[in-house]
């Protein structure tokens, strides 16, 4: 492996395991309005200390298929948010190196991005329920901790090195 790819997994590590919080800090309390109802504060503000989290909702009489639906979407607005916080650093690190011509730059940051997300959303869980009894909306909270993400991308940048390093 060359020390510009120790360097590459070094840095993309270090940037993904500081970033992130203790997951130790209770849920808040607080309401927020949506219209003209009042909400818990997890549907307006989906940020909690400690988790990387995500809020989707579905309308619909039969609450079980809404919750369901709910989740799905919650699911697929965190895989998105984890792609996008891995991409966003990986890109930083080429910024700041100056290093930002590397070939295949945008290929490593999908890859890396789609991979931690998907293994990630394994241990994901809802965090929280909540329906507008006047719109039939469900509103579920799915999160998974920072932590979590962190131990993730270690794993999988630790296998990335490996096998590179088995190819030469």
């Amino acid at each position: 492996m060359t020390l510009h790819n120790v360097k590459f997994f070094s840095a993309v590590l270090l940037l993904i395991t500081f970033g992130g919080c203790s997951d130790k800090t209770p849920l808040p309390e607080a309401n927020c309005h949506l219209g003209t109802v009042q909400a818990p504060y997890w549907v307006c503000e989906e940020h909690l200390e400690g988790l990387l989290t995500a809020v989707g909702s579905a309308n619909g009489n039969d609450t079980e298929r809404a919750r369901t639906k709910a989740i799905t979407h919650a699911r697929s607005n965190l895989a998105h948010k984890i792609e996008n916080r891995v991409k966003t650093k990986i890109i930083r690190f080429f910024d700041t190196a100056d290093n930002n011509k590397s070939a295949g730059l945008n290929t490593l940051t999908e890859q890396l991005g789609t991979t931690i997300s998907h293994k990630t959303l394994s241990s994901a869980k809802p965090i929280r329920y909540w329906q507008n009894q006047a719109s039939k909306t469900t509103y579920v909270l799915f999160g998974v901790s920072q932590d979590r993400l962190n131990q993730t991308a270690k794993e999988i940048l630790s296998s990335a090195i490996k096998y590179r390093d088995s190819k030469k």
